[in-house]
């Protein structure tokens, strides 16, 4: 309010000083909490201009007074950094709706500037392990809202005008800023499923509107990534294919994107969240075929460290442990199956783990099963090539495992069964390529 009795409401609607405000409170807390922990990724923010900064100072100072001892209401950094991603929220809010109704939103060059300073900076913020959890899970809320209005300022320009009636004449460019709407929508589910599925269906058309927009595209991630999480199955089933269409559509840039929401440690998903996102990379690894062995660096070492359970998050349960190394390792039998000389470079090590699960007894039910079935996968990925690719230790290895399971009195039935298929399928490929014509 002091601010508002300094300057008048009239600073809050010069999208430009309100900006450069938020700005720098989240420079501030940046350089006092986060900053010695955040590696430097090399590019420079662009900052304001002098006579912004003179704004900022003014504003700053207001603040500032609040904080003296003795004065009330004092303000600490936290409270401050939360106001201010409110404010941004409102502010976003307010201008989604204003380019919903074909209104100008308000924003000049120079505000747009801040504002993609501001996303950079609010990335930053809400991925950082070190950030006040309040703090963290607002900052991912008004990253996703700042996404959307950057996408919908066209930022990139050129690609579609807005005409008297205030219609955007490019057709794609209207179709996609209706399905933002539609995702936007919080009241009728079926409606926010709809606008993930035109999305989907703009990215798997290759639409130089999404592909060719950076801020465009990754509103679109962060569309999918945040719906995901939705409880509905129509809307994160959906969100899920459309995480698939941007691997496929943009498999070197989304890949590793897909891989990391996949495995990182200190995700903002949760365990079944990430399992969702293992479903849509599940999904690219069966349409990639023979260029799988392309990803396959990024991602077996990772699958492999997630099964072996070397990279488990600090305080996860052993069943919640067992729940990720069985999705690794559904993923790594779709890799097997699909192209299996992608997995080649590791297979000493594949085999070892593999194995490893299937003599502990300790091992969970279903993640024995899913070793079973990636031994399967394998001998079906590789064929009658098995012999000629995978070195015979391996192989013998492989035998042994699979007759000792089948023949063994496993509690489940079946592991057994699954093994006892393997140990015959294995058997018919040797002798078909012994003995070949």
């Amino acid at each position: 309010m002091s601010i508002i009795e300094r300057f008048g409401p009239s600073v809050l609607s010069r999208h430009s000083d309100v900006l450069a405000f938020i700005l720098n409170v989240l420079d501030r807390y940046t350089d006092d909490t986060i900053a010695s922990n955040v590696e430097d990724n090399g590019t420079s923010d662009e900052r304001p201009t002098m006579t912004e900064k003179e704004t900022i100072e003014s504003l700053m100072q207001t603040l500032e007074m609040d904080d003296e001892p003795g004065v009330e209401g004092k303000v600490g950094g936290t409270e401050i950094v939360l106001l201010a991603l409110m404010l941004l929220g409102q502010l976003m809010s307010a201008s989604e709706e204003k380019a919903f109704s074909g209104e100008p939103a308000g924003f000049d060059t120079q505000s747009l500037r801040l504002l993609r300073t501001i996303h950079r900076q609010i990335k930053q913020i809400s991925a950082n392990s070190k950030t006040v959890a309040s703090v963290t899970q607002i900052a991912r809320a008004v990253k996703m809202q700042v996404a959307l209005v950057l996408a919908l300022q066209g930022a990139a320009g050129g690609d579609g005008k807005v005409d008297s009636d205030g219609v955007l004449g490019d057709t794609e460019v209207a179709r996609f800023n209706a399905a933002l709407r539609d995702v936007r929508n919080e009241d009728l589910v079926p409606v926010q499923a709809h606008g993930i599925i035109e999305l989907r269906s703009l990215v798997l058309a290759k639409s130089n509107v999404v592909l060719g927009n950076t801020e465009r595209l990754d509103a679109v991630i962060g569309v999918f990534v945040d719906k995901i999480k939705s409880a509905d199955s129509f809307v994160y089933l959906n969100a899920v294919r459309g995480l698939s269409a941007l691997a496929d559509a943009h498999g070197q840039r989304f890949v590793p994107k897909l891989i990391e929401l996949y495995c990182a440690k200190d995700s903002e998903l949760t365990l079944d969240e990430q399992l969702r996102v293992g479903e849509a990379l599940l999904q690219s690894i069966q349409r990639a075929g023979d260029t799988l062995p392309v990803y396959a660096p990024l991602l077996v070492p990772r699958l492999l460290a997630i099964v072996q359970n070397t990279d488990a998050p600090r305080g996860e349960s052993s069943e919640f442990s067992a729940v990720r190394a069985h999705s690794a390792l559904s993923i790594l039998a779709t890799m097997a199956q699909t192209s299996a000389l992608a997995l080649n470079r590791w297979m000493d090590l594949i085999a070892a783990t593999v194995d490893g699960i299937l003599i502990a007894e300790s091992s969970a039910v279903e993640l024995r099963r899913a070793a079973i079935v990636f031994w399967i996968s394998l001998l079906r990925g590789f064929g009658t090539r098995l012999v000629d690719m995978v070195d015979m230790d391996i192989l013998r290895l492989m035998h042994r495992t699979l007759r000792r399971v089948s023949s063994s009195d496993d509690e489940d039935e079946l592991t057994r069964m699954h093994a006892q298929v393997g140990v015959e399928e294995l058997d018919d490929v040797v002798k078909t390529t012994l003995f070949l014509p």
